[in-house]
């Protein structure tokens, strides 16, 4: 497994040359993950099907869109807008829990300039992860993608600090 590797581990920018890689680790993070049981086979697969839709590379390099890599293999990604609005976070099953996202995360915040409201649409996935940071819930909101309904926690840093 490349990303248990000791050689070089890196946080880098992504590049439109990583978009089928993310798609793979996005796809994957949605059907095979542990916290997969909050949501239904029908979901997962709705959820894991935006990895072909047309807006999927908008989703990862819009703005800054940054990945963990280990021996050139892309294992997470993480983007955000330069309004506060961490727009994706998604690791590959075999690297959950490794410390990842949480990397990712607050390589991400880091990066905002003296955003009015940093904020994120979490899912039972990363719900927790976002809660580790700080974030806080302000609404759950039931949203239908292709017929089928989610429920997403909109999470707010409150009292950031830029």
């Amino acid at each position: 497994m490349p990303c248990e590797s000791e050689s070089a581990p890196a946080i880098r920018r992504l590049l439109s040359e990583h978009v089928q890689a993310c798609r793979s680790i996005y796809r994957r993070a949605a059907i095979e993950s542990d916290s997969a049981d909050g949501y239904s086979a029908r979901q997962r697969e709705v959820w894991a099907s935006f990895a072909v839709d047309e807006g999927f590379s908008d989703f990862v390099l819009k703005d800054e869109g940054w990945g963990f890599f280990s021996e050139n293999v892309l294992c997470a990604f993480c983007s955000h807008e330069h309004n506060g609005y961490i727009r994706s976070l998604y690791v590959a099953p075999e690297y959950q829990r490794t410390g990842l996202g949480s990397r990712l995360l607050d390589h991400s915040l880091s990066r905002l300039r003296d955003p009015e409201r940093i904020w994120s649409i979490a899912s039972i996935f990363s719900r927790n992860l976002f809660a580790l940071f700080g974030f806080v819930l302000v609404e759950v909101e039931e949203k239908s993608y292709q017929g089928v309904t989610f429920s997403r926690y909109i999470m707010e840093k409150p009292n950031h600090e830029s």
